[in-house]
């Protein structure tokens, strides 16, 4: 059952952390084939003071913004359902982003280039996701000397990798409990009636419930042809972005979305924050791990 827990006053030492750039679609290789490994978020701290990022979750939604459904109960009021749920280790000050600083986590923390030319050396990156795959034939990378995100939930049993297409919907939370407590208490439950070209058919599901009070930032994905609806209440994204212009689009390898920059407080850029990811975000940019926010010339 849906419940929001009461508010914790340590949540606004958190305020002001936003998702400023999303990659989640991967390059193309010279052969122009799918390169998948180097999907990234970039976190950024847009206040004027350092924060911290100890218990920072980046959760990818389980619905998608492309096949609207009546899932029962609906939650979206209260809490987003999720399907992956990876956090950044820390004790409360282990993790200190200074103003307009930023961290790059990613999937895999290897200089990239070295299978493809068109991607980046991330041997750099603040953290990497790293996941106990139960498949042999699909394992992970692990770079010992990139620290691992903590992995609370995901719905693979094999790798996580961020909806390529851009169908799914991502938060930056904090996280209020531990991670045995939240897989017993926050199990969401749901059904929901699938009508398709082949028939229709009553449908059950099971993923996890993430409490829109921990919630610091969402940012709805889709593609600009396909959007149907947000998967996370209006009051945390009102809109949504994209970095492919309908299924299958080819073009969107190489291609991110990245916050806008509202203005400049001496070297360090103000990003959109008006919790509508129309308005906030560039669709489509060329992706770059390592952009500096500034003002365009």
């Amino acid at each position: 059952m849906s419940s929001q827990p009461a508010p914790d006053p340590e949540d606004i030492a958190y305020r002001g952390f936003v998702m400023a750039e999303i990659f989640c679609a991967g390059t193309a290789n010279a052969q122009g084939g799918y390169y998948y490994a180097d999907k990234y978020f970039v976190i950024y701290n847009n206040t004027d003071h350092v924060l911290y990022a100890d218990s920072l979750v980046i959760a990818e939604s389980d619905f998608m913004t492309t096949m609207k459904q009546d899932y029962k109960p609906n939650i979206m009021n209260t809490d987003m359902a999720v399907a992956a749920m990876y956090m950044i280790p820390g004790s409360g000050r282990d993790v200190p982003v200074q103003p307009g600083g930023k961290l790059l986590i990613v999937d895999n923390a290897l200089n990239h280039t070295v299978a493809n030319p068109n991607s980046w050396d991330m041997t750099t990156a603040d953290y990497e996701w790293y996941d106990e795959s139960t498949n042999p034939q699909f394992t992970d990378v692990d770079n010992p000397k990139v620290p691992n995100l903590e992995k609370i939930y995901c719905s693979t049993l094999t790798l996580w990798s961020p909806h390529t297409q851009g169908f799914k919907s991502y938060a930056l939370a904090r996280m209020h409990t531990d991670k045995k407590t939240f897989l017993v208490d926050y199990i969401y439950d749901y059904t929901y009636h699938l009508t398709g070209q082949t028939g229709e058919a009553d449908m059950t599901g099971t993923s996890y419930r993430l409490p829109n009070s921990w919630i610091l930032d969402a940012v709805n994905m889709s593609t600009k042809a396909g959007f149907q609806w947000i998967v996370t209440s209006p009051a945390l994204d009102r809109g949504f972005t994209y970095n492919s212009e309908f299924n299958w689009d080819d073009s969107r390898f190489g291609k991110s979305v990245r916050r806008k920059v509202v203005v400049m407080d001496g070297s360090r850029a103000i990003l959109a924050d008006t919790n509508n990811s129309t308005e906030d975000f560039e669709p489509r940019v060329k992706a770059d791990p390592f952009h500096v926010f500034g003002m365009k010339k």
